[in-house]
């Protein structure tokens, strides 16, 4: 069963473009955590993360986020789909991220969960895709942008269009408008 969910995992990354067959010499193995009912597939890149320079890039802080919104009542939220695999990695970096499964050698075209830099590195990148926001109103963490009434997404449609310019796709079943 559990090879089952391990190939199904890898044939939906094959066509999604996020993975590629590799000749890599780094290897990490897959781990699947079984999350609300469905198999999470998982690669453990404990060692590659050991031996990685560390990214400074701070997250934001939840409490000054959320003393940002306080006392407002409606917010827009947009939710990036699969957010780390809209970042391309570069051609050096994909052999690091090669992983067996039992079906061969694959390695990630798209930054994976699971290394130490990536939240980071996403934050970054969303604080440029969204640096000319209403920056008092905008909230991002991760890939969870939050905007209050008086810069909602439904009255001012640049954020929407900031999204956009930087190529990242929302989870429309995530994203909501209103009180």
């Amino acid at each position: 069963m559990k090879q089952a969910a391990t190939d199904q995992c890898l044939e939906e990354m094959r066509a999604a473009g996020v993975v590629e067959p590799s000749e890599s010499p780094w290897m990490s193995p897959v781990v699947l955590v079984k999350k609300d009912g469905t198999w999470r597939y998982c690669v453990d890149f404990r060692q590659l993360n050991d031996i990685t320079v560390k990214d400074s890039f701070p997250l934001p802080r939840v409490d000054e986020s959320l003393d940002r919104i306080k006392g407002s009542v409606c917010f827009s939220s947009l939710d990036l789909r699969s957010g780390h695999w809209q970042v391309p990695l570069s051609t050096e970096a994909r052999p690091k991220t090669a992983f067996s499964t039992g079906s061969g050698l694959w390695q990630f075209t798209a930054m994976p969960f699971g290394l130490c830099n990536a939240p980071a590195t996403f934050e970054r990148l969303m604080e440029r895709v969204l640096t000319d926001g209403p920056a008092n109103n905008l909230q991002v963490y991760l890939d969870d942008v939050t905007e209050s009434p008086a810069n909602s997404v439904d009255k001012n449609p640049t954020s929407w269009a900031q999204v956009k310019s930087g190529k990242v796709q929302t989870d429309e079943e995530r994203t909501s408008s209103g009180p």
